[in-house]
């Protein structure tokens, strides 16, 4: 199993976790389209492919759920968010790339 072990968290004091979790949506159940989430305790960036092989971008959604619980406002293509969804693009290449050894 991949992940960080959360260990750490049980013993008091103060513990450099992770900034952020990755979601693998991968199974096409319920009619779902293969997609990977990054979800950083406010934003949550998804990218959806059209297969399994992760190649073919097809859709993009950020959401703030500070202030968008529902995700009724996708910020996607804001050019003020612009560079918050290429940091969030990079962490998901790099899952893809250490993780899902694509």
């Amino acid at each position: 199993m991949h992940g960080e072990s959360f260990k750490g968290l049980l013993n008091p004091g103060k513990i450099d976790w992770r900034k952020n979790f990755v979601y693998e949506g991968l199974g096409e159940y319920g009619g779902a389209a293969p997609n990977l989430t990054v979800f950083d305790g406010r934003y949550r960036y998804i990218q959806t492919f059209s297969d399994s092989t992760l190649r073919d971008l097809v859709f993009e959604e950020l959401y703030d759920n500070l202030h968008d619980p529902g995700e009724l406002n996708n910020m996607a293509n804001t050019a003020d968010q612009k560079n918050k969804i290429e940091d969030f693009k990079k962490v998901i290449q790099n899952h893809k790339n250490e993780i899902l050894k694509q």
